[in-house]
């Protein structure tokens, strides 16, 4: 399921910009980076999956399809 952006012709509804959360997926070693990555995010709705660096990133990848992919 991909993002698709809500028509701004409603104008009560111009501060929302996607129908669905944007999907990220952070590939990174450290676990206090992934876990400060994710207390940043969790306000704003985004679907977030983390992984450590290595093999499981192209797979974490391919399964969840990202929005975008902050890598270490």
């Amino acid at each position: 399921v991909y993002s698709k952006p809500i028509p701004l012709t409603n104008p009560s509804k111009r501060h929302l910009l996607w129908a669905v959360a944007l999907r990220v997926l952070l590939a990174d070693n450290s676990e206090s980076i992934r876990r400060v990555m994710q207390l940043g995010l969790q306000d704003f709705g985004v679907q977030l999956k983390t992984v450590q660096m290595g093999p499981d990133v192209m797979a974490s990848a391919l399964e969840f399809k990202p929005d975008i992919i902050f890598i270490d």
